[in-house]
């Protein structure tokens, strides 16, 4: 059996465990931090060593109460006290796609009164199927709109103050920005930024956590 440490603390880290169980290049490990995969968020990756030696973790998968981590080449012997870590620039953008998603599935669902069927998800990306027919004129941009209201009343600013903030930033050259109607609109150019902006992972702690912003790239029908 595999403690699940991901379940008490997703923002751990580094870990140490105990190979309880080898087959093949895979073992299993008395604890880990490292998730399996679910709920549409892939499993983790990251590295395992001792004494000198050291394996990356490529797949991870839960089977029964066991957590098996599919390594690089040969494994750990039965006994072994490993140090675990996952790539946590990966897990924590899996994390802030995961909470995004959420938000824009209560939103949909609020506003439109659509379940979500199906989608998937990759680091700072996804995609995710709504039953709307037909998809409305402007959905798009306006669940946008909705997100970003969404985001704004959890940081407790008003939206006039979030806007000079991005105008600021605009003029300053880390941001490009356009107007449609009565909305603007920005998009970064400058990855540095993400570091300062406090505009707001499993999920974050709350979704203010540097969740800059939630994009609609497209949405298409197939109808």
């Amino acid at each position: 059996m595999t403690e699940a440490l991901y379940h008490t603390d997703a923002y751990l880290r580094e870990f140490d465990a105990l190979v309880t169980a080898v087959d093949g290049n895979k073992v299993v490990l008395d604890r880990t931090a490292f998730y399996p995969g679910g709920g549409g968020q892939p499993n983790d990756v990251g590295w395992l060593s001792a004494h000198d030696q050291n394996w990356v973790v490529t797949k991870v998968k839960k089977q029964g109460d066991d957590i098996w981590h599919e390594l690089d080449g040969e494994p750990p012997t039965v006994g072994t006290v490993v140090f675990g870590q996952i790539d946590w620039e990966r897990r924590y953008q899996l994390m802030r796609t995961h909470t995004a998603m959420h938000i824009l599935c209560g939103v949909i669902f609020r506003d439109y009164g659509a379940s979500v069927t199906g989608g998937n998800m990759e680091p700072l990306s996804a995609r995710m199927d709504f039953e709307l027919d037909p998809t409305p004129e402007g959905f798009g941009a306006r669940v946008e709109e909705l997100v970003a209201a969404e985001l704004v009343a959890e940081l407790g600013l008003a939206q006039g103050r979030v806007s000079s903030h991005l105008a600021c930033l605009r003029w300053c050259g880390y941001v490009e920005g356009s107007v449609e109607g009565r909305f603007s609109r920005y998009r970064l150019v400058d990855e540095r930024i993400r570091e300062i902006l406090a505009l707001g992972e499993a999920v974050v702690h709350d979704n203010a956590e540097r969740l800059t912003s939630c994009l609609v790239l497209a949405t298409e029908s197939d109808s």
